[in-house]
């Protein structure tokens, strides 16, 4: 699949670097890419830890703008998939933008703050069961190895 890296920028994501599969079936995205932040793991997994006033002011500057029938466009519904991201450490995508599937982890500076994610993304029928939990191991793995890199430092019972 591919993988790119993304930040929080002007209330949306803004993709820094992608690495495209050599796979014929692709969701092509570019680097400077501005895309939304509810519809994909990798914007919702940079939202995940904003207080609820800051996630009011992005919806009321960009709204919820439905991409596809799967498209989170309700507050409430986006806060409970947040927290439900920030519990187990990771974000999900199935077909919320551009029909894609993906999961997102945080990138994590020396003082805990998430300064960026790292998503694994394609096909929306190439994100199940076996394939998703292989991705997900791989997207957790990975966060956590740049992070620590970048200095952060994991406690024992504590997610990405």
């Amino acid at each position: 699949q591919s993988v790119a890296l993304n930040v929080f920028s002007n209330n949306n994501r803004l993709v820094l670097a992608v690495c495209e599969t050599p796979q014929p079936m692709k969701i092509t995205i570019k680097p400077g890419q501005l895309l939304t932040l509810h519809s994909s793991a990798a914007g919702k997994i940079l939202l995940s830890e904003l207080s609820e006033g800051e996630l009011d002011d992005i919806i009321s500057q960009v709204g919820l703008q439905s991409m596809t029938p799967n498209t989170i466009t309700d507050k409430d519904t986006l806060i409970k998939e947040l927290e439900l991201t920030r519990n187990r450490g990771y974000a999900l995508c199935n077909g919320e933008s551009y029909w894609a599937g993906s999961v997102s982890c945080a990138l994590r500076d020396h003082t805990g703050i998430i300064i960026g994610s790292i998503c694994i993304y394609g096909p929306m029928q190439d994100f199940v069961d076996d394939n998703l939990n292989s991705y997900i191991k791989e997207c957790v793995f990975s966060c956590q190895r740049i992070s620590q890199l970048l200095g952060y430092s994991f406690s024992q019972d504590q997610h990405i």
